[in-house]
């Protein structure tokens, strides 16, 4: 899969969100920043177990090389368009070369007994309207589940975003 690429060098645009994607008795999803950039978006999300029993996990285990055994695998949906949805739990392999015009890529994350946090790359940045977080936990009902993101902040935050030095190859 030929991911687009990763802005290098280049500062975005911060969106300090801090916003309970969905909660329960029991269980938490929190979406903790969102960095803009014009080809996409970085995404922080972590998610919390109330008594820190049990692994928690973001993404599928055949996607994680050391998993454990039996997470609780934790889908985050992100509709980038009324069309274009993309899921933590599908991040499966794509050919090799072939561009994939939309998606989402894990970029480093952590899992422990309770809680776990991702951050993952999206693309593209949405041309018009909102982006809407949606969480999936089995076993959990989460209230409200969901949050938007309004698509505009995205583009401005994305408008923001600078290179720290220019000719990066020369």
């Amino acid at each position: 899969m030929v991911v687009p690429a990763i802005p290098k060098r280049c500062v975005g645009g911060l969106l300090a969100v801090h916003e309970v994607v969905g909660r329960s008795a029991d269980a938490a999803v929190v979406l903790e920043r969102v960095v803009a950039f014009p080809e996409g978006f970085f995404m922080e999300v972590s998610a919390w177990r109330r008594e820190g029993d049990g692994t928690i996990d973001l993404l599928a285990p055949e996607v994680r090389k050391h998993a454990p055994t039996t997470p609780v695998s934790v889908d985050i949906i992100v509709d980038i368009t009324p069309t274009r949805r993309v899921h933590s739990r599908l991040l499966g392999p794509a050919p090799a070369d072939e561009l994939v015009p939309y998606g989402m890529a894990p970029q480093g994350g952590y899992f422990t007994s309770g809680e776990a946090h991702q951050i993952f790359w999206i693309w593209p940045l949405p041309i018009s309207g909102p982006v809407i977080v949606r969480v999936d936990w089995p076993g959990e009902t989460l209230s409200p589940g969901h949050l938007q993101i309004e698509g505009n902040l995205l583009r401005a935050g994305a408008d923001q975003a600078r290179q720290i030095w220019r000719n990066l190859d020369g």
